[in-house]
């Protein structure tokens, strides 16, 4: 009998690239986007967005690898990877990051210890209920406002 053995990173599910899908997109294997997704995107493996890809989400998955356009927040149990024709608008947390010379990135960051990565919110609070730079700054600046108004 024959045995062939997957490789783990194999990509099991595509999203083709004149496809555009409109809802939650949930996979315990690894996803590519060529195409365009409007909703959020929960992955146990690596997502890739490919070069040509438009995605207005949230992703959450182990290792996320940005080569088009994504609106919305990204949270990376592992490597988020922002590649030279990638563009992220949106906040990111991830273990670890890397944003390639030409890439662009419009957000804040945070890091996060290895499987710690919690939800992004609006609150300005990272893990723990640490406050991140970008929420100690925009408390400070309303404060600051709130003294100038009195």
């Amino acid at each position: 009998m024959l045995s062939v053995k997957k490789a783990s990173s194999a990509v099991e599910t595509i999203i083709g690239e004149n496809t555009v899908c409109d809802g939650k997109v949930s996979c315990e294997t690894n996803l590519r986007v060529e195409g365009k997704v409007v909703g959020d995107i929960e992955c146990s493996g690596e997502v890739v967005i490919g070069e040509h890809a438009v995605v207005h989400s949230s992703i959450l998955a182990k290792d996320v690898v940005i080569a088009g356009t994504v609106h919305g927040n990204v949270q990376a149990t592992g490597r988020l990877t922002v590649m030279p024709t990638g563009q992220l608008i949106g906040n990111m947390e991830a273990t670890t990051l890397q944003v390639m010379e030409g890439a662009v990135f419009t957000g804040s960051s945070a890091m996060a210890q290895r499987s710690s990565v919690s939800p992004l919110s609006g609150s300005g609070k990272g893990r723990e209920g640490k406050e991140s730079k970008e929420g100690r700054h925009q408390k400070q600046g309303t404060d600051h406002a709130a003294a100038n108004a009195v």
